[in-house]
C-alpha cells in the first residue's frame, strides 16, 4: 500500500509532539517529586504579610486657628518571630544598636512567639541613626521590620491634655 506524502509528515509531527509532552511531563514530575522540598522551603520564605498601618489623626486647632496638636512621623522597630532562626544571635546584634538589654529583647521575642505572624515592637520612636543602621544591615538581621507611623505631638505640652486626650499602646 502506498501512503500519501502528507500522512508521513503528520506521523512525524505526532511523534515530535509526543516527545515534547513526555519531556514536559518528566520535568513536572522532577519539580514536584524530586525538587519538592526545595520549592516548599522557598515558598515558606515568600509570604504576604498584613500590616496594620495606623492612620494619622487630624490636627487640633485652638479658637484662634493656632495648632495645638499635630502629627509627626516616627519609626518603630519590630521583629517577626516566625522569621527569626537564631534569637540569641539576633539579640546580640540588636542590643547595642537599640540601646536595650539583651535579656529584654529575648523576653519580648519569646512573648511574641504565640502570634508568629505579628511583629513584636522592640523600640518606638527610634532615631534616624538606628533606622539607618538597621536598614544597612537588613540582610544580616532576618525578621527585622522598620515601620513609619504617625505620632501625636502636643505643641503646648500638657495644656488641655484632659480635653484633647492622648494616644498610647493598648
Amino acid at each position: 500500500m502506498i501512503r500519501a506524502p502528507w500522512t508521513a509528515r503528520v506521523g512525524r509531527l505526532g511523534v515530535v509532539i509526543l516527545i515534547l509532552f513526555m519531556i514536559l511531563e518528566a520535568r513536572l514530575w522532577s519539580m514536584q517529586a524530586i525538587q519538592g522540598p526545595y520549592y516548599l522551603r522557598l515558598s515558606e520564605q515568600n509570604r504576604l504579610r498584613d500590616y496594620i498601618v495606623p492612620a494619622p489623626r487630624g490636627v487640633i486647632y485652638d479658637r484662634r486657628g493656632q495648632p495645638m496638636v499635630t502629627n509627626r512621623a516616627a519609626f518603630s522597630v519590630g521583629v517577626l518571630p516566625m522569621e527569626v532562626k537564631d534569637a540569641e544571635r539576633l539579640a546580640d546584634a540588636l542590643a547595642p544598636v537599640l540601646g536595650m538589654d539583651r535579656a529584654e529583647i529575648l523576653r519580648r521575642l519569646d512573648a511574641g512567639r504565640q502570634r508568629p505572624f505579628e511583629p513584636v515592637t522592640l523600640r518606638r520612636d527610634a532615631s534616624k541613626t538606628i533606622v539607618m543602621t538597621l536598614e544597612e544591615n537588613r540582610l544580616d538581621l532576618p525578621g527585622i521590620i522598620v515601620q513609619a507611623e504617625p505620632v501625636r505631638e502636643h505643641l503646648r505640652g500638657a495644656l488641655a491634655g484632659h480635653a484633647i486626650g492622648y494616644l498610647g499602646e493598648i
